[in-house]
């Protein structure tokens, strides 16, 4: 997937990845860092069940990502939307500094 679009940074691949698969993902930016927003859960009366599923899908995007990441929020714990912070770090910032500016940084 992040061959077939260069342009996405891993986060938003990773999103991409997660909606492919029902999951109804995207990214918001926050001042601290990304957060992956997953909007649908098609697991989520079994994760209810058994919490560990999404803890090791925590997990998972750790790896994927090779950084740290938190779960704030998810469905499968009555949350309205699974939430992942995944902070800035020298890596994330390097690669925000050579992205083009947003309409609203062009504007100001």
């Amino acid at each position: 997937m992040a061959a077939e679009h260069p342009d996405l940074g891993p986060v938003q691949v990773l999103a991409r990845v997660f909606t492919d698969e029902g999951y109804a993902a995207g990214v918001r930016e926050s001042p601290v860092g990304d957060q992956l927003c997953q909007q649908h859960c098609p697991v989520s009366s079994v994760a209810h069940e058994f919490p560990q599923l999404c803890e090791a899908e925590t997990e998972a995007i750790a790896r994927v990502l090779d950084r740290h990441v938190q779960r704030l929020a998810t469905i499968a714990h009555g949350d309205g939307v699974c939430t992942t912070c995944i902070p800035n770090g020298p890596a994330a910032a390097a690669a925000r500094s050579t992205h083009p500016k947003t309409l609203k940084e062009q504007v100001s």
